[in-house]
């Protein structure tokens, strides 16, 4: 959201949204991922929520796209780490690996849009290489898109997220959005500090 209060952050969508059968839950990274996905919403039989900030966000890749559901979309490849990034942390992410990249760290960052449903292919190729991935979201922890990716990764018997980047479990202050961001570790340098450990370890 803008510089609401504590109640008005929209930052307990996906809790309240995910639990909901049949629902498709949609987080889109730039406005022409917005669009395709309102053309896919149009034409799908069946309820889509589509969850999108308020303002404008930071310059990306351009978005050319046919919008799937359940498929990520890769922005960057990288044999270290992978960035998980839902909606507007997508241009934090991109931001992170260019601070890991100076670090000699390279990470690849996904655009994690589709939310419910998840990527399952994608979450079992990381899993499967033992490349350490982190989750990443302008959203609560409890119910949101890390609590997803942990949820099936632990009714199929994959590895979890090596770390879950969230808001706490508090309600969050008015103030404007780079300030909280920052404020709760979520901007790029905070990310790029708490990550960067994990190219260290071993499998």
């Amino acid at each position: 959201g803008g510089e609401d209060g504590p109640t008005h952050h929209g930052v307990f969508g996906l809790a309240y949204l995910r639990h909901i059968p049949n629902l498709q839950v949609l987080m889109p990274r730039c406005v022409d991922e917005l669009r395709a996905m309102i053309r896919y919403a149009i034409g799908h039989n069946g309820p889509v929520a589509i969850r999108y900030p308020r303002g404008e966000l930071a310059p990306q890749p351009a978005y050319a796209g046919h919008f799937v559901p359940g498929q990520w979309e890769t922005l960057r490849r990288g044999e270290d780490m992978a960035l998980l990034a839902a909606g507007t942390m997508t241009a934090e992410a991109l931001k992170a690996a260019d601070l890991l990249a100076q670090r000699g760290i390279n990470a690849s960052v996904i655009s994690a849009s589709s939310v419910k449903p998840l990527d399952d292919s994608c979450i079992r190729r990381l899993s499967a290489r033992r490349l350490p991935y982190v989750t990443m979201e302008e959203h609560v922890l409890a119910g949101g898109f890390g609590s997803a990716v942990a949820e099936h990764c632990a009714a199929h018997g994959l590895r979890l997220p090596d770390e879950m980047i969230a808001l706490p479990d508090a309600f969050i202050p008015h103030g404007a959005r780079e300030d909280l961001i920052r404020l709760h570790g979520l901007d790029s340098a905070s990310i790029a500090a708490r990550v960067s450990p994990l190219a260290n370890r071993t499998a």
